[in-house]
């Protein structure tokens, strides 16, 4: 939900002039007073971090929510850059969002949800350092091996076969109207999902399942 300028401003270390919408703060809970008090440049910070990467021997990078926001975010940032920050993207991604298979009672998976699922709260969402400790302190329930074994796995587009009329019961399941990122699916209801659960969303969705890409 950032624009142009405001990624071009978070890059550079100046101040966004930026006024988030109120559909914006509701739904990510960040105000004008986060961007206000935004930290260093985003270059000097992913130089630190490509740094890290080798002088750590880092074997993964955990984002939550990293497939569908972080990675798209980072590479819309530093579009045109003359470094490209290879060491980020080559290195494998674990996402504790999609490639953690929570248990049937955790119902829904965002961050603030999943970590009280697990007994813990964060103080402080959307505050980058403790949305940090809060994912890998989800991380830490699983076996990183398996996580690591599931990112691996390619993704997969599949379609709701359904008409206007039950077009609810596709968005119950979190398909998407025509987009996903930055791909159009025209009149189509659609979603993401691993490969390997492709066969599961057919048996348990209540309509017709066709898998597109």
């Amino acid at each position: 939900p950032c624009s142009n300028a405001l990624i071009e401003a978070l890059a550079c270390g100046l101040p966004a002039v930026y006024e988030l919408t109120p559909e914006i703060r509701n739904l990510t809970k960040i105000t004008n007073m986060h961007l206000a008090a935004a930290g260093a440049p985003l270059f000097a910070t992913l130089d630190v971090l490509q740094e890290q990467l080798v002088r750590f021997d880092v074997d993964y990078i955990v984002a939550h929510n990293g497939e569908n926001f972080d990675k798209p975010f980072l590479k819309a940032a530093i579009a045109g850059s003359e470094i490209g920050y290879p060491g980020i993207f080559e290195l494998p991604w674990l996402d504790t969002k999609e490639d953690v298979v929570y248990p049937p009672d955790c119902f829904y998976t965002n961050l603030m949800y999943v970590a009280a699922y697990f007994g813990f709260l964060n103080p402080f969402p959307h505050a980058a350092l403790f949305d940090a400790m809060t994912t890998l302190k989800v991380l830490e329930q699983f076996d990183v091996a398996q996580v690591a074994a599931r990112a691996a796995q390619p993704w997969a587009v599949i379609r709701a076969m359904v008409d206007y009329d039950d077009r609810d019961k596709a968005k119950a399941r979190r398909y998407y109207w025509e987009t996903l990122g930055d791909k159009k699916y025209p009149k189509c209801w659609v979603k993401k999902v691993k490969e390997c659960d492709v066969e599961k969303e057919m048996e348990g969705a209540p309509f017709r399942v066709v898998k597109i890409a």
